[in-house]
């Protein structure tokens, strides 16, 4: 509203001067008609004339500022109108996404065993369709795994060292579909109970890749699980 106000008033002095320019003109005209008009006369008037038309020049280049700004501030707003959708959009697809996390459901306490079920759970307000894991479990408390559902497991594939220590690793699919706020069992952990005296727990880590991320990452570590008996 502003630059439409300030665009009109320079139209307006443009129309001033030159009607005014037009004035002068016809007086000029007038005044060289009269005799005894003298050169000093003249001068001043062709300097008058001179002023009128360079006042003209610099309203016309405020035109063309103000023109620019007008065009500038239209694509400005025509972008940040973009920028709002694309946000918006941004904001409605992670509203709907998975949210998967690798956690402990029920555990069973041997004398010098533990079981423990792993279970995968969606928190997310999207259908997980599929979805890759891994899980480490340390080799010193000789793990075993079993009661494999819902997934394709390969366990035990070889071992990994994470910061200096053993794990044995197991890689797994799922295809079967995770709703959101569901959980489904994956699997049975069965470990080596740790001796009265010293670490009481276990420690797993996880990673969960699906179609609306990567889940179990802190940077570049793995996300933790204690398994505690």
């Amino acid at each position: 509203m502003t630059q439409r106000f300030g665009l009109h008033a320079v139209k307006a002095a443009i129309r001033y001067f030159w009607l005014r320019a037009s004035a002068t003109a016809r007086w000029v005209a007038s005044l060289l008609s009269r005799p005894g008009v003298g050169g000093w006369t003249l001068l001043v008037t062709v300097a008058t004339l001179v002023l009128m038309y360079r006042q003209i020049e610099l309203a016309n280049e405020q035109i063309r500022l103000a023109n620019e700004q007008t065009r500038l501030a239209q694509e400005q707003t025509r972008l940040a109108q973009r920028q709002a959708a694309i946000i918006a959009k941004q904001e409605v697809l992670l509203a709907r996404r998975a949210e998967l996390a690798v956690r402990v459901g029920d555990k069973a306490v041997a004398s010098d065993r533990v079981s423990v079920q792993i279970v995968m759970r969606n928190e997310g307000r999207k259908t997980a369709d599929k979805y890759q894991f891994e899980v480490f479990v340390p080799e010193s408390a000789s793990p075993e795994f079993s009661s494999f559902k819902n997934s394709n497991l390969e366990p035990g594939v070889g071992t990994v060292a994470v910061d200096g220590v053993q794990y044995k690793r197991v890689f797994g699919f799922s295809y079967a579909p995770l709703y959101p706020k569901r959980q489904a069992d994956m699997f049975r952990i069965d470990f080596a109970k740790p001796p009265k005296g010293g670490s009481s727990s276990v420690t797993l880590l996880w990673e969960v890749v699906a179609e609306d991320g990567v889940f179990g990452r802190e940077g570049h570590e793995m996300r933790t699980i204690t398994l505690a008996p």
